[in-house]
């Protein structure tokens, strides 16, 4: 299953564990818009209110990519996962709550079990993202009329509290997806390798339509997920790292 869904650590060696969920694309889904709220590492995850049955693969003998071997365990476990701000997964964390089911899965952990692609849940396109995030001639000043323009709004249909306009050209922003991007923090979210200004519309009053904003320029390094090649979601940007 390892191979076939090309699943490798992020210097293209085998992975020492990798965790399947037995569940549907709604299930996981539910997990961030009912889940419990949690805090990992100082970040903000949500934890099933019910248990999971899970496939654990662990390495089972040393090997080189794309030959690695693997042991699968079943376990149960309320999953911890990272979610999105419109309530869809990216990250499967390790702090679950496993409840032991005794059972052990094929040694090679050959399991048609559902792994999760962020990209393949997102109903946004690459047209979605370019409407609410790129415009090459954007300025702080033009947030209020840029936000009302392109009616963006938060999953509520209420004001968004916050959205990033990327003001390079898509052609760069497409790149992320490829060469000038890297895997972000063990997920199948990409950040450019490279920071890229932006301008920030950050939400100050007001009620939708006329929704009142306070812009400022950044320069980030932008965290994306991908379809086809193209960005469809804007997960979050990083600042600058000088030096």
């Amino acid at each position: 299953m390892l191979k076939t869904k090309n699943i490798n650590s992020e210097n293209q060696k085998c992975k020492k564990t990798n965790t399947f969920m037995e569940a549907t694309v709604q299930d996981v889904i539910d997990v961030c818009k009912n889940g419990e709220r949690i805090q990992v590492q100082n970040e903000s995850m949500q934890k099933s209110r019910k248990l999971f049955r899970l496939t654990v693969c662990s390495v089972s003998q040393p090997g080189q990519f794309p030959h690695c071997k693997y042991k699968g365990e079943i376990k149960e476990a309320k999953v911890v996962i990272r979610c999105t701000d419109v309530n869809l997964p990216v990250h499967f964390h390790d702090e679950a709550d496993y409840h032991d089911s005794g059972q052990r899965a094929m040694r090679t952990c050959l399991v048609f079990l559902l792994l999760l692609a962020p990209s393949l849940l997102l109903g946004q396109t690459n047209r979605d993202f370019i409407t609410k995030h790129v415009q090459s001639n954007m300025n702080p000043n033009r947030c209020d009329n840029e936000m009302r323009r392109r009616r963006i709004t938060g999953p509520d249909g209420k004001c968004k509290d916050k959205d990033t306009f990327i003001t390079a050209g898509t052609k760069e922003i497409n790149k992320v997806c490829g060469k000038a991007g890297s895997p972000y923090k063990n997920t199948l979210l990409r950040e450019s390798n490279k920071p890229l200004s932006t301008v920030v519309c950050t939400l100050k009053g007001g009620r939708y339509p006329n929704c009142e904003y306070r812009g400022r320029t950044a320069t980030l390094y932008i965290v994306v997920a991908c379809r086809g090649g193209l960005p469809v979601h804007y997960e979050s940007g990083n600042p600058y790292r000088s030096g």
